[in-house]
């Protein structure tokens, strides 16, 4: 290396004499020295006090974050609410102004594998809190996100949906009011005296159950979706005395070696059943099946009644057919469905 170097000193002009010859370990340091000056309009630089360059680097700016006026629909238009493009951020972030002091808010789209997806393209809009429907319980309501460039459309604009689901995006009020990292977003729904101190208090006595990868149940009649081929399916039982957590495994296949008989997605919903071989099991669930979400494929021939609209969801046995059911009693969910078919409370 120290030779090479000392050649290709030796055909630069006006090369400096004392640096090819005796004074080796000078050559050694020009070494160290010819990287960090580099090359100067006069030839190599021979100091050896030379200092690096200083490298010039951009300021540091801070991270902007949108604003959160009011959550409440009907003042958005006319509150100064901008919106906001969040497409392909995995967690966008807020600041509730009006709070005080402010605080920051994250929304996130969903998650798979672990991993947070990010919201998709055309996700520009608002956040606002959807109230419940008259008449439906005070835990159905949740924030949405309301698609609309114009805010004088946001009446008419559609909601963020979800991509392989047929619901809007939503985050539910049960979140909301237990979990700890949405505490700005409760302090904003008070504030916008779009949820009383009452149900605050209720809900953030009631249990704290995992609502991850599950379906959220306000009373026994509303509709879910589920994929026929799925071999557990998790509910979540809400109330204002109670939350609770609910399974049901190997609904389409009867054990869990067994492939399913049919796969495709349906919409459906429970019922309290009303047949005779369930009056003596006591108060006994029944699903029944209400629209079919795309194309049924069966695999398994003469195992299962194949679903359609109106009807109960039922199997095939040695004896005919019979619905499917879940027996309260035997299964111990008296106390998770009491609330929802009018029995009193155990205990």
């Amino acid at each position: 290396m120290q030779r090479a170097l000392a050649r290709c000193l030796s055909r630069l002009p006006n090369r400096p004499a004392r640096l090819l010859n005796a004074d080796r370990p000078r050559i050694t340091s020009l070494s160290a020295e010819f990287y960090w000056t580099g090359y100067r309009a006069s030839g190599y630089s021979t100091e050896t006090n030379a200092k690096p360059p200083q490298r010039n680097f951009k300021k540091h700016m801070p991270k902007q974050h949108r604003e959160i006026i009011t959550l409440d629909a009907a003042k958005i238009p006319s509150s100064g609410q901008l919106a906001y493009d969040i497409s392909g951020y995995s967690g966008a972030r807020f600041k509730m102004t009006q709070l005080k002091p402010p605080q920051l808010f994250i929304a996130y789209y969903t998650i798979a594998d672990c991993q947070h997806v990010p919201f998709p393209a055309g996700s520009t809009g608002v956040f606002y809190y959807h109230p419940p429907s008259p008449g439906a319980p005070v835990l159905t309501g949740e924030l949405r996100f309301k698609l609309c460039t114009d805010l004088a459309s946001f009446a008419t604009s559609p909601d963020l949906q979800l991509s392989n689901e047929t619901r809007p995006w939503s985050l539910n009020l049960y979140s909301i009011l237990t979990a700890p990292k949405w505490i700005a977003l409760r302090q904003m729904l008070v504030r916008d005296r779009l949820v009383s101190p009452v149900v605050v208090e209720a809900i953030s006595n009631l249990p704290r159950v995992n609502i991850k990868k599950s379906r959220i149940l306000y009373s026994l009649e509303q509709p879910f979706e589920f994929e026929l081929g799925q071999k557990k399916i998790s509910f979540v039982i809400l109330g204002l005395r109670q939350a609770a957590l609910f399974k049901i495994h190997h609904m389409c296949s009867g054990n869990e070696t067994r492939d399913p008989s049919y796969t495709g997605r349906i919409r459906a919903r429970f019922e309290l059943s009303t047949q005779p071989e369930h009056s003596t099991k006591g108060p006994t669930l029944v699903l029944r099946v209400l629209e079919l979400l795309g194309p049924l494929k069966c695999h398994i021939p003469g195992k299962m009644l194949e679903p359609r609209p109106g009807e109960l969801l039922s199997r095939h046995g040695h004896g005919g057919s019979y619905a499917w059911s879940c027996p309260l009693e035997e299964r111990d969910l008296v106390p998770v469905f009491g609330e929802f078919v009018g029995l009193p409370p155990v205990g």
